[in-house]
């Protein structure tokens, strides 16, 4: 359990500066300086650990992307995933008009990533993709490792420096 409030010293630090408590009978030179700091900023810092205990809430994004001469119903989407058939290296999806793509959402590598942070990716990005363009996902692709965007701008990035 905690110690309890020293309700003098609280007083005394809330009350007194600093140069006239030097001067009480009470003083202890050793300990009075960092209590009369910890009560005059206590509320501060309660209110900042309460703030780190709740969630934090996004605002949503609207977006509104005007396709001038196209009908959302022929819209699709696909996953693309790079890497071996048994693994994912990567993720992404690509929206298509009829046969022409028109969209494509930036890769993301899968390593190291939890599952259940992988769903909420992939929820958000169906549900953006069904906001933006009214297209349905109707399967996946994959594609070789070797194709991943992510690894051949890092090892574009390692040819030139």
């Amino acid at each position: 359990m905690p110690r309890d409030i020293n309700r003098k010293c609280q007083n005394c630090a809330i009350q007194w500066a600093t140069a006239n408590a030097e001067g009480r009978d009470c003083w202890v030179k050793e300990t009075c300086r960092s209590r009369r700091s910890y009560y005059r900023n206590r509320s501060k810092r309660l209110a900042q650990m309460a703030a780190s205990y709740e969630p934090k809430r996004r605002q949503p994004v609207e977006i509104d992307i005007p396709l001038p001469g196209r009908q959302r119903s022929t819209m699709t989407a696909q996953w693309v995933q790079y890497g071996p058939d048994d693994k994912v290296h990567a993720l992404s999806a690509q929206v298509f008009d009829g046969s022409e793509l028109i969209a494509t959402v930036k890769p993301i590598h899968t390593f190291g990533v939890p599952q259940g942070q992988l769903r909420r990716w992939t929820q958000q990005t169906r549900d953006l993709i069904r906001l933006q363009y009214g297209a349905e996902f109707r399967g996946s692709i994959r594609e070789p490792r070797e194709l991943c965007p992510l690894c051949r701008e890092a090892d574009h990035h390692d040819e030139l420096g």
